[in-house]
């Protein structure tokens, strides 16, 4: 199935951020004097946009709070992004055979502009790609908007592009672009069932057999 554009997610996709994400909430939740919430809360929420998060997690703070909220994580990912943000095993060389072949690379995240370029550079993947959206860009995944967005701006009709992700929520946008989608367990990590799904990759070796 050739494309001309991959378009990626980033968190449990590329890059392994659950320890970052989980543990500038967990910090941000002490500085605030909030209910610390549990590992294992967080993780099931990873995906979501921060706001859609912080409202599964603490969803009697008021707006203003929110946004102390919002200036505190962001704060303190930035402190533990550096060592904690890894790539998964091949994504590099993966990601470095796709643009040597004259793919175009996108990345479509939940993240806010300001954590996916801290993980960008920690992880030194920005190079590869030739446009990202944002959550403060469009609405959030699974609506189509992102996808919608890159296509446009790299002017890819639908069946030339696919999405690869990690979650049902990856696999709903694409579904709700009109575009294909390979979902990436990272070797049984993900809890997610991708049963439905025609096209599931265990790692990203297997990444480059199902584009080219």
């Amino acid at each position: 199935m050739h494309k001309s554009l991959i378009i990626f997610d980033w968190d449990g996709t590329l890059v392994d951020s659950s320890k970052t994400i989980v543990r500038s909430i967990q910090q941000t939740a002490c500085q605030m004097g909030l209910k610390i919430p549990p590992q294992e809360t967080i993780q099931l929420l990873l995906g979501l946009n921060l706001s859609h998060i912080i409202d599964n997690l603490f969803s009697k703070l008021d707006e203003s709070s929110k946004e102390n909220f919002i200036t505190s994580y962001l704060k303190c990912y930035a402190n533990n992004a550096q060592g904690s943000d890894t790539c998964y095993k091949n994504v590099y060389q993966s990601l470095y055979e796709l643009r040597r072949r004259k793919i175009l690379l996108a990345v479509a995240t939940n993240k806010t502009r300001f954590t996916l370029t801290i993980s960008m550079e920690v992880t030194y993947l920005k190079d590869f790609f030739t446009t990202t959206i944002c959550a403060e860009q469009a609405e959030p995944k699974p609506n189509p908007l992102m996808i919608e967005q890159i296509l446009m701006a790299l002017q890819t009709k639908p069946e030339h592009a696919i999405l690869v992700g990690d979650s049902i929520l990856d696999m709903e946008t694409a579904h709700n672009a009109g575009i294909d989608a390979i979902a990436v367990t990272h070797d049984a990590n993900n809890k997610h069932n991708f049963s439905n799904i025609p096209y599931v990759i265990k790692n990203f070796e297997q990444l480059i057999q199902y584009v080219l």
